[in-house]
């Protein structure tokens, strides 16, 4: 039993510090501490827990909960109702329903979409499932609250709710349009969260949040550039200027370097923080508020090149007079690192010569919520930050936007204004076409793609083929193109195959170009990387692109490349990442992969990759199915097939097809049948694979004799079909004596067993492979 001398001493301290407390997670902290005091003893100490329960504050802004974990939020909201129920109170509704919402947005964050809903049901009863919570959600952070706001809205316009919930509902709304809203000049800072007490303190408490910084103009200085800081740092310089350190003058001389109209011009600014009264320690902002500054510093130098930071990431780390990154608080890094994981924040900048820290804590915070996707970058210098697409965004301001700045910067006169605004936008309309600027569909016209907004206007053409117009015949190649929202703003980038025709020594690219900042994104040259010890291929041999798409791996959406090589056996699957253009990973494959399908088969929201062709090294067709996370590694292959310096792959499934009596002797001098299609039928859970046997030619027209190879989900084959103009082959070549039948049911089923399944280490026949399931 406590002693209740101890517990009015803890409870006179405990509103002493809840009273003088900055930090809203300091004051739950204090409060569930001094609850434990009491050892189950809540009713004696009624009092006390109705006092300090009405002094606790209720979360507003997302900011304010970010580097929080949800279900610390959940639990939170739980204690609160399972103590006022012991003493015999009324929960505090709106402190216990703003822990549930703000535990609701934070697993959403953190890809746990059914425990979300659990959340949600707690203070509103909507049962009904959220589109995406039967399987972890596969898109960006952004967009998945993109999408949960869509359905929130549905949802208050689709039925009647009671005015309790729709309050609930729109609360998130608001939330989600914080979260995702999009600032100029402001960016995300991981920091650290102390109580006033101190380090030595028995009360002391650390925790991580975010905190967004904006950077507001505040006109032209005389001397010297001026970035005013109104706030206070614990443990740096007071409220001052930074315009003496390196804060502003790295950037200065980057901007400098490439517009040197700035020279001789100097601005000033104020820095901002979001929730001004939070406290934290530290100058680690240095490296964030230089960046703001450049990009700042740019918008100024009056070019059509403009930069900003895309709002993606959280950035951390001090700054030398060299523009290089030094290192932050040892002590925080654990703490900065869940202020950006338990975030909306997808990327988190730390100094490179503390990645590994930095990566230790992630790694362990991955394993509680394997699905969160936050990417950790090191950087060694601020310029890094302005090479990577996936933390700053290039883009070209229109002539429009730029004639108004220079109109507004004149300071025309109030009567000519009007009149030239309308000049303009009529100038505008003329020069630069539709105002809709997201494209919704592509088309193929000679050797460019053309992008077509939504009213079917024509908003960009870029050339796909550098070589003689008309190489490639357009509708064939609509699987060269992939346009998707594959950065989370909203607005589609296209992603194409690039040619060079009639250069065999020139690389064939993937090229990513954004419709937002109409520009390229990124760019990547294919080729062969690695070589046949005993095989006669050259170090030059390129690659021909058949086809790509897109795919959601567990890290997020990759490009699928299949490509063959130019002029010998390979066929190769590249995994491309689609926000950076980075190679992640190759599947090298014996012979050519004629086929490729990008499915969800399992529908737990990742990619399955089935592919078909031919395995060179067997002399057979083919069929195989690859998880997108797995596909690294060279297929089956006899041992003058294998190339050195890669593993052998893991595939799901790999199986080689036999050739039926009408290939053996349509295609008697050709070594192999040819896996030419895959397809998937999800209404009976069936995979197709069809075979092309050969081929006859009828006036002139070549007709393919094929044969349509049906699997049931786990690739146990269920039955074989064939073509028209197999069955005519037949039964010519049966009536011709040069076939010795015509194949009917008995004969596919026992062609079926002919089937050949890989085990990791060798191919064994169909009764053998599935022979678990008759025991």
């Amino acid at each position: 039993m406590p002693n209740p001398l101890v517990i009015e001493e803890a409870f006179q301290q405990a509103v002493s510090d809840i009273e003088e407390a900055l930090s809203f997670r300091f004051i739950y902290a204090r409060f569930f501490e001094f609850e434990a005091l009491l050892d189950g003893e809540a009713v004696k100490y009624q009092s006390y827990l109705v006092q300090l329960m009405d002094m606790l504050p209720i979360f507003t802004l997302p900011i304010t909960w970010s580097g929080l974990d949800p279900e610390v939020l959940s639990r939170y909201a739980d204690s609160i109702e399972e103590i006022s129920v012991t003493i015999g109170r009324e929960p505090p509704i709106n402190v216990v329903q703003r822990l549930r919402q703000a535990a609701f947005l934070q697993y959403i964050c953190v890809s746990e979409p059914v425990r979300a809903v659990s959340e949600l049901k707690k203070i509103t009863g909507i049962t009904v499932p959220l589109g995406f919570t039967t399987k972890r959600p596969g898109g960006t952070t952004r967009s998945n609250l993109h999408k949960l706001k869509s359905w929130l809205q549905d949802i208050l316009s689709s039925k009647p709710i009671a005015a309790k919930t729709g309050e609930v509902l729109n609360q998130c709304i608001q939330d989600i349009r914080a979260l995702t809203q999009e600032r100029e000049f402001s960016v995300a800072i991981p920091v650290v969260e102390r109580n006033s007490a101190g380090d030595e303190d028995a009360r002391s408490f650390r925790f991580g949040r975010l905190r967004t910084l904006t950077l507001h103009d505040s006109g032209e200085s005389k001397n010297e550039d001026q970035i005013i800081r109104s706030f206070p740092i614990t443990g740096a310089e007071p409220i001052s200027s930074l315009n003496k350190g390196p804060v502003s003058a790295v950037p200065r001389r980057m901007a400098e370097e490439k517009y040197p109209f700035l020279k001789g011009r100097y601005y000033r600014a104020h820095l901002q923080y979001e929730v001004n009264g939070a406290n934290h320690q530290g100058e680690s902002s240095d490296v964030a508020i230089s960046a703001l500054w450049y990009s700042f510093l740019i918008e100024k130098a009056e070019s059509r090149e403009q930069v900003r930071l895309t709002g993606q990431a959280a950035i951390t780390g001090t700054l030398n007079d060299k523009g290089y990154i030094g290192d932050v608080d040892t002590d925080g890094i654990e703490w900065k690192t869940r202020a950006a994981f338990f975030s909306w924040i997808e990327i988190l900048v730390v100094p490179m010569g503390q990645y590994s820290q930095f990566d230790r804590y992630l790694t362990q915070l991955k394993k509680e919520y394997p699905s969160k996707k936050c990417i950790l970058i090191g950087i060694n210098s601020i310029e890094e930050i302005f090479y990577d697409r996936r933390l700053a965004l290039y883009y070209q301001e229109s002539r429009f936007k730029q004639s108004l700045k220079k109109l507004k910067k004149e300071k025309f006169k109030t009567v000519g204004i009007p009149l030239i605004v309308v000049l303009l936008l009529i100038i505008a309309r003329l020069a630069y076409g539709p105002v809709d600027k997201n494209p919704v569909s592509f088309s193929f016209v000679d050797n460019y793609i053309e992008l077509k907004n939504e009213n079917g206007s024509i908003l960009k053409r870029l050339q796909y083929v550098d070589g003689e117009s008309g190489w490639f015949e357009p509708s064939s190649h609509q699987n060269m193109a992939i346009l998707e929202d594959i950065s989370g703003d909203e607005k589609k980038e296209l992603v194409y195959a690039f040619n060079y025709m009639g250069d065999h020594f020139e690389k064939p690219e993937i090229r990513a170009w954004s419709s937002s900042g109409d520009s390229l994104l990124w760019k990547k040259s294919l080729s062969l990387n690695y070589n046949y010890p005993r095989q006669l291929v050259p170090p030059y041999t390129n690659l021909n692109v058949m086809e790509m798409g897109l795919a959601q791996s567990v890290n997020g959406k990759r490009v699928i490349v299949n490509a063959n090589s130019t002029q010998y056996f390979q066929g190769v699957i590249l995994i491309i990442d689609a926000v950076t253009g980075n190679l992640l990973s190759e599947y090298v494959h014996s012979g050519v992969i004629f086929d490729l399908l990008i499915i969800d088969r399992d529908e737990d929201g990742f990619s399955e990759l089935l592919i078909s062709g031919v395995n060179n090294s067997y002399w057979k067709a083919f069929v195989a199915e690859i998880n997108v996370d797995d596909a690294h590694g060279y297929s089956p292959s006899t041992k003058d097939y294998v190339p050195e310096g890669i593993e052998k792959a893991k595939e799901d499934t790999y199986i080689l097809l036999p050739k039926s009596t009408v290939a053996e002797y349509l295609t008697i001098i050709e070594k192999y049948n040819i896996g030419r299609q895959v397809h998937y039928d999800s209404q009976h859970s069936e995979i197709l694979t069809m075979v092309a046997e050969g081929w006859r030619y009828f006036e002139g027209n070549e007709y393919t004799s094929d044969l349509l190879f049906h699997f049931d989900e786990n690739f146990k084959p269920s039955g074989i079909g064939t073509s028209d103009i197999y069955d005519v082959a037949a039964r010519e070549f049966y009536e011709e004596g040069k076939i010795p039948l015509i194949p009917d049911f008995d004969y596919f089923e026992a062609l079926q067993d002919s089937i050949l399944y890989w085990t990791g280490d060798e191919f064994v026949l169909t009764q053998e492979y599935f022979s678990d399931e008759n025991e």
